[in-house]
């Protein structure tokens, strides 16, 4: 039996709690967020909205805490232990497909951050070109495997005869393998490209490849479909809070960088000067906010859906979704243009924070 079924009893009081305080001011708010920490490049989701008050304007005061990957935070969002959660898309759709009540209601990216990378000098300067290649992931079980698998399908290649996936992880691991040449073609996500970059190895990245960007729709916003329906004010404010952090971020980096570090100084660049470490971490913030174009479009938390398809497509396809989901199933777009409802031009004119 899904363990999601034990807790639903629970869940379900804490949704009438939860309703009963939808008036009161700087309500408590738990959000998940399937890290162990808030990289840079995140700081506009969790970060921004605490520092300039954005959620405290909706009456949310939001406690962030963290989870060791998307599953086990998608456990606790359904057994009731927090209100949403940010997380891999992947997982999600598992459990929607077992039957657990939890729908997204946010899609953060607006591109696919999960693209392939080769060093500068590798001769592959194509997708196409990855025949024969040793392609590096996270692990085996990770959804990366899906995405260059489905592309190099559609790139008219064989996933399972034309190259070799191997598991390196990630961090220095996986750069030693990329280096080393122990692979040609690394497929982790883009906040570590930059990383690798800054260590000295220049990369050629395949961030344009259309079809790859048709698997936008891979991380964001899940909540439970009870509070969806009851307390759609929560909703509502939680993510409009987020939209505002991501414009606001977009016009102030450098003053979201030194927030960032105030919050969780742990993650600043050490031993080095301040400008040392500003000079490493805008970078990957500005990379970072090249994701969230529709935030700057007032439609922050939307996904086409021939984006939602294509990824449900793509994990019904390997077997990593025994039915073929619908987008209705997954995605709820009703709160799209109420979470952007706000005035872009008067945030991006505000003051930098003193």
């Amino acid at each position: 039996m899904p363990k999601w079924l034990f807790s639903l009893a629970a869940a379900v009081v804490c949704a009438f709690a939860l309703t009963s305080a939808a008036d009161a001011q700087n309500r408590k708010v738990t959000l998940n967020f399937g890290l162990s920490y808030v990289p840079i490049g995140n700081s506009p989701v969790f970060t921004v909205p605490r520092a300039m008050g954005f959620w405290a304007e909706e009456g949310l005061d939001v406690e962030i805490q963290h989870a060791n990957g998307s599953g086990p935070a998608l456990q606790q969002l359904i057994a009731g232990q927090v209100d949403a959660a940010v997380a891999g898309f992947p997982p999600a759709f598992s459990l929607i497909e077992q039957g657990a009540p939890v729908k997204i209601v946010a899609s953060i990216n607006s591109r696919n951050i999960y693209y392939p990378v080769a060093l500068e000098t590798s001769k592959i300067m194509s997708i196409a070109d990855m025949k024969g290649a040793k392609v590096g992931v996270l692990s085996a079980a990770s959804s990366n495997v899906f995405w260059i698998k489905s592309t190099l399908k559609k790139h008219g290649l064989d996933p399972e005869n034309d190259v070799e996936i191997i598991a390196v992880g990630a961090g220095p691991q996986a750069l030693q393998a990329l280096a080393s040449g122990q692979i040609d073609v690394l497929q982790l996500f883009e906040a570590s490209y930059d990383q690798i970059e800054q260590a000295g190895h220049p990369l050629r990245r395949f961030d344009g490849d259309e079809e790859f960007n048709k698997l936008a729709f891979t991380f964001g916003v899940v909540m439970r479909q009870d509070t969806i329906d009851n307390d759609p004010d929560l909703v509502e404010g939680l993510v409009r809070g987020i939209a505002k952090g991501i414009v606001y971020a977009n016009a102030h980096p450098e003053d979201v960088v030194r927030m960032h570090w105030e919050y969780y100084p742990t993650v600043k660049p050490q031993g080095v000067s301040d400008e040392e470490a500003m000079a490493k971490d805008l970078p990957i913030l500005k990379g970072a906010l090249r994701n969230h174009q529709w935030a700057y479009e007032g439609r922050f938390g939307w996904a086409e859906p021939f984006q939602i398809e294509a990824v449900l497509t793509t994990l019904h396809e390997f077997e990593a979704l025994k039915t073929a989901l619908t987008p209705e199933q997954v995605f709820e777009p009703k709160f799209v243009e109420l979470s952007n409802d706000f005035d872009h031009d008067k945030l991006i004119a505000m003051p930098p924070k003193q």
